[in-house]
């Protein structure tokens, strides 16, 4: 019997497996170079790259410096960009979309872009974003629209020629640090929205052509430091709410146009450093409360216009370096308590100027409020009065 067998012919096809998807597109200076990353490469650069001047696409070294525009590619689908997404691309000044899909934006997105001055739209459906959104872009002097869940840190922070209005939005709850700080030609009103309840460090810190009405709502608990440090071109009546209970260092320090009536609230128990530091136009009558009970290094120290009768209440228990330092017009009375003659600091720098560049005192400081052996327990207590510089302590 003859058997016969079946034979099956196989054929093998080779199958290529598909290219990456292309996550987003690069244009280079020169318009002829384009580079198109996969989520690999997209993901070194926010990584490996983030603190180079350099990307590296398929083992190809490029400069960041290089890159002029960016497009978001249809094979982009992720809902999160990663951190230091366009961090220092220096050139890069097209306009992009970001997609809508994006839900988290992480921190440095558009850091140290300093040619980057395009619209941009932070879409609806994004409920985070990292800090330095748009931190060091110094040419940026665009509208934006603060998403309602509000901006990480450093959001403006160091945006030098940014000088547009803009609204927090009124579901923000806290204002993140350093939002506008060094935003040096920012001059708009600003309103504080009634459901914020902390402003963080550095809030218009550093904004020097700064000069507009600014209110803190009764809602605001808490203010960080640096509220409007080196603001040297405000002056406006500036008022802190009764529900604030504490304020940060250098509140108003080296707002060198500053001469507005400034009421401490009953609320605050202690004076941080620095508070008026450096405020050499301000000469207006300050009232510390009766419920102070410590007063922080530099209270006024540099106020070199600053001459009105000056009280320091019986709750006070500490009072740091510095506290009228250089205060050199300072003519008018100094109350202090007996209680507080223990809380000064030792360092002779806290009633008078010690600087090798001191004038020639005609009168020293008139101390009232306390008896002749409380006022020479307080000669002992800052011993070098008699010394030139100093001013010397004279009661009344």
């Amino acid at each position: 019997m003859i058997v016969k067998t079946a034979t099956r012919v196989i054929s093998t096809k080779v199958i290529s497996e598909p290219a990456p998807p292309v996550k987003l597109i690069l244009t280079l200076d020169d318009d002829r170079t384009v580079l198109a990353l996969t989520d690999a490469d997209v993901s070194a650069c926010c990584t490996t790259a983030a603190a180079t001047t350099n990307i590296i696409v398929n083992g190809t070294t490029f400069a960041k410096s290089k890159v002029v525009a960016i497009e978001f590619a249809h094979g982009w689908s992720s809902n999160t960009i990663l951190d230091f997404f366009l961090g220092e691309f220096t050139s890069l000044n097209k306009p992009f979309n970001i997609p809508n899909c994006v839900t988290s934006i992480g921190s440095y997105f558009l850091y140290g872009c300093t040619s980057f001055n395009q619209l941009l739209t932070i879409p609806n459906c994004v409920t985070s974003i990292g800090n330095s959104f748009l931190g060091g872009c110094t040419s940026f002097n665009q509208p934006i629209t603060i998403p309602n869940i509000g901006a990480g840190h450093n959001f403006l922070y160091g945006c030098t020629s940014f000088n547009q209005l803009l609204t927090i939005p009124s579901t923000v709850t806290s204002i993140s640090t350093y939002f506008l700080y060094g935003c040096t030609s920012f001059n708009q009103l600003l309103t504080i929205p009634n459901c914020v309840t902390s402003i963080g460090n550095g809030f218009l810190g550093g904004c020097t052509s700064f000069n507009q009405p600014i209110t803190i709502p009764s809602t605001v608990t808490s203010i960080g430091n640096y509220f409007l440090y080196s603001c040297t071109s405000f002056n406006k009546p500036i008022t802190i709410p009764s529900t604030v209970t504490s304020i940060g260092s250098y509140f108003l320090s080296d707002c060198t146009s500053l001469n507005q009536p400034i009421t401490i609230p009953n609320t605050i128990t202690k004076v941080d450093d620095t508070f008026l530091y450096g405020c050499t136009s301000f000469n207006q009558l300050l009232t510390i409360p009766n419920c102070v009970t410590s007063i922080g290094n530099n209270f006024l120290s540099r106020c070199t216009a600053f001459n009105y009768p000056l009280s320091i209440p019986n709750s006070v228990t500490s009072i740091g370096n510095a506290f009228i330092y250089n205060t050199n017009n300072f003519t008018e009375i100094l109350t202090i308590s007996p209680s507080a003659i223990n809380a000064l600091s030792n360092d002779n720098n806290t009633l008078s100027n010690t600087t090798s560049t001191a004038p020639t005192y005609t009168s020293g400081i008139k101390i009232a409020g306390l008896t002749s052996t409380e006022f020479t327990q307080l000669q002992t207590k800052l011993p070098n009065r008699t010394i030139v510089p100093y001013r010397k302590l004279v009661r009344v």
